[in-house]
């Protein structure tokens, strides 16, 4: 993995004062090779697949930790339903980056983002909001986000809720070459479960697949 410095991952001064333990970690991989790429991610999905059989106790962990903290909130959490069909059916035909997104997340227990990094204006930023804002979602529809509500936010707007996903104008696209995946985390935060997603998706770009990938950890406010 090498330095670069194209984007800054933070947290807001509000996120740290609502929930200092939550995590944010961002993996870029640029330069990436779309044919490799195209054939690591489908060899992933099959074993990430196979795998949903067994007992994961970290990754069921994850996943109640998830469930807790979006239970608090009022809010449904889609994942473990889309593991347990995963499991039963094996994952849907879809670009390479979603496939990435949908089998690293069924891989770890843990919830990711995934969006086009060449969209992405300047820095991003986990933020708590102070007053509700809203953005355009992946299928063009308004998105209204409540005060308190967790973003992920670039520049410009916010990119992706963590209750509701991701905007339409940095949505990743099948054909693109320099990808942002992102690592959330819950309120008591997962220790070792962050960590250990962010390896994943990091070991999913060796050198054949994708020309620099880079972790970026938040530790500060942005």
């Amino acid at each position: 993995m090498g330095t670069d410095t194209s984007i800054g991952c933070f947290r807001s001064s509000s996120l740290i004062a609502t929930y200092p333990a939550m995590r944010f970690t961002a993996v870029t991989a640029q330069g990436i090779q779309p044919g490799a790429f195209k054939k690591r991610v489908r060899e992933f999905a099959t074993l990430t697949a196979d795998s949903l059989h067994r007992q994961d106790p970290a990754r069921e962990t994850n996943l109640l930790e998830f469930e807790k903290f979006f239970r608090s909130h009022q809010r449904p959490f889609p994942l473990t339903k889309q593991i347990s069909e995963a499991a039963t059916r094996g994952f849907p035909p879809v670009p390479s980056p979603v496939l990435a997104l949908l089998a690293l997340e069924a891989a770890t227990g843990v919830l990711l983002g995934v969006q086009d990094l060449d969209a992405v204006e300047g820095h991003i930023t986990l933020d708590a909001l102070e007053v509700g804002e809203s953005f355009t979602g992946m299928r063009g529809e308004e998105i209204s986000c409540a005060p308190g509500e967790v973003v992920v936010r670039d520049a410009k707007a916010i990119i992706a809720s963590l209750f509701q996903g991701p905007d339409r104008r940095t949505a990743v696209k099948s054909d693109s070459r320099n990808i942002l995946f992102y690592v959330f985390d819950t309120g008591a935060g997962l220790g070792a479960g962050h960590d250990h997603a962010v390896e994943v998706i990091a070991d999913l770009f060796p050198a054949q697949v994708a020309d620099a990938t880079t972790v970026h950890s938040a530790s500060r406010p942005g």
